[in-house]
């Protein structure tokens, strides 16, 4: 309950905006800490990524690195998001630590994605790009 009311706010605070960052403690859901869970609260749903991206936000999304080789880890969540927002865009960018995951939303292409470059040549060696937007996932 508490959380369908956090969720029905954050859409609410999201009407008109075109980036949401969403920094929950530790990245999108997990089959093993399902919705309603005492620790669920540490994740983004799937249905919260949806409804936003249905609302026309594009997203940034940060993630921790679970126990798995990261590359494939990435490869898995960008794929996931293309699946269900059917984001012609997406990009993974990693830190020795965590992921962040950007779904840009085709009106904002233009403009939003510059910011790979411009972010790949500031932070370089801090936040690298994995270069999976233009890359077939399987």
């Amino acid at each position: 309950m508490e959380r369908d009311a956090w969720r029905d706010d954050l859409l609410r605070k999201a009407l008109g905006v075109d980036l949401v960052f969403l920094d929950p403690d530790n990245g999108v859901e997990v089959p093993s800490e399902p919705v309603g869970r005492k620790r669920s609260s540490k994740y983004v749903t799937w249905q919260e990524i949806q409804a936003l991206w249905e609302a026309g936000c594009s997203l940034l999304i940060y993630q921790h690195f679970r126990r798995k080789a990261r590359d494939a880890f990435a490869r898995r969540l960008v794929s996931e998001l293309r699946e269900r927002t059917g984001a012609g865009f997406t990009e993974a960018f990693q830190t020795p630590h965590v992921l962040f995951l950007l779904v840009i939303q085709a009106r904002h292409l233009e403009r939003l994605a510059s910011v790979v470059e411009v972010l790949s040549a500031r932070w370089k060696g801090q936040i690298d790009t994995m270069g999976l937007a233009n890359k077939r996932l399987e």
